[in-house]
């Protein structure tokens, strides 16, 4: 045997077969099936996954109404969208509030949304919040007939409707004690209605939130407290509203108080004797919000002139707010019968002498 020969064949047991060539082939084939595979598994996941879900294009087009229910999930969402042919696809909505923070911001209620729009588009008009529908926003001191126009604007319910409900509030759940007037319990607040929702059934919704924050704050209880009813108690806060700032509601309710029981010295020997002199409750009854009024104005006859009627007006005179409420029944202490509450000013005096003095710096400090 050559000595080649020995040397190839060192180590290997004797009699076993030379080793065959064809085991790297296999390796080859091995690695280029889970390359294959990979790929495949890849195309799957882009084509499932990664791939665009189908969206339309642009702002859309025309008007569609689209109820958001609470707790609903960006999925039911898309779906809802998709039903209503907002967004082409529940999967396209998904994926623009995936990659859009703003998304945890959207609210239930009611949203005027346009057909055919870019999921992104959509979810832009969802959180926008003065794209809601049927929102009525009352700030506190509105009066009912312009409550009445801020709710027929936002759900296009017709302003007879309200009016006719303001005629006659029979049906509208006011308390017991409201003397069958609306005003002074349409409370202040932010309502969510469907377009469409009957008048009637709105200022339902809003006497009921009065009668919630009546109940919070034990209004007929603490209004015995303070020797008044709790309709006085509505009627000085309106009054509140309408003359002054949040600020200074405390001190202007003792103001009130003070002219209405007229114990003080000033108040018997000057005109005032039990009057407010508030021109605020003689605009209510011109409807109105003049600053300068007339001498005739003034004079003039009827139950809300409070420059020659006794006493608080007949009714409140706009509908007062939790704040102006709460200050009704806790005024400040103090010997006041005057005040000037303005934004930048704000004044409370003893006496008409100071009274005019405090005018007369309001007149220099505004331009008046």
């Amino acid at each position: 045997m050559s000595q080649v020969g020995l040397t190839m064949t060192e180590g290997a047991p004797e009699g076993s077969p030379p080793p065959r060539k064809r085991g790297k082939a296999v390796v080859w084939i091995a690695l280029l099936v889970v390359i294959g595979l990979l790929v495949v598994a890849m195309w799957f996941a882009y084509s499932t996954v990664m791939k665009a879900a189908p969206d339309y294009e642009g702002e859309g087009t025309g008007s569609v109404i689209v109820k958001i229910e609470p707790g609903q999930s960006i999925a039911s969402i898309g779906g809802t969208l998709a039903e209503k042919d907002v967004v082409m696809s529940s999967e396209a909505f998904v994926d623009a509030a995936s990659d859009d923070p703003k998304a945890r911001s959207i609210q239930a209620g009611v949203f005027q949304m346009r057909l055919q729009m870019s999921a992104q588009a959509a979810l832009d008009l969802l959180t926008d919040p003065t794209n809601k529908a049927g929102v009525v926003i009352i700030p506190e001191g509105t009066r009912a007939n312009r409550v009445a126009e801020i709710a027929s604007q936002a759900t296009g319910v017709p302003l007879e409707d309200y009016e006719a409900v303001i005629s006659d509030p029979s049906d509208i759940g006011l308390p017991t004690w409201a003397k069958n007037h609306v005003e002074g319990f349409l409370f202040p607040a932010t309502y969510d209605f469907e377009p469409g929702t009957p008048a009637a059934t709105q200022f339902k919704a809003m006497v009921t939130k009065f009668k919630q924050v009546a109940a919070e704050i034990n209004l007929e209880r603490q209004a015995a407290a303070v020797g008044q009813t709790p309709y006085a108690i509505l009627t000085i806060a309106s009054i509140l509203e309408a003359e002054s700032q949040p600020g200074d509601f405390a001190k202007v309710a003792r103001v009130i108080y003070n002219r209405l029981a007229c114990t003080l010295p000033a108040c018997k020997s000057e005109y005032i004797q039990g009057r407010l002199q508030m021109d605020s409750t003689i605009n209510y009854a011109q409807n109105s919000s003049d600053l300068n009024l007339s001498a005739e104005e003034l004079g003039a006859d009827g139950p809300y002139n409070t420059h020659k009627n006794k006493g608080l007006p007949p009714t409140p005179i706009n509908n007062p707010g939790a704040a102006a409420i709460e200050a009704a029944l806790n005024p400040a202490d103090g010997d006041w019968l005057y005040f000037v509450s303005d934004r930048s000013f704000t004044k409370f005096s003893d006496t008409f002498e100071e009274q005019k003095e405090a005018e007369q710096k309001w007149r220099e400090s505004t331009g008046q």
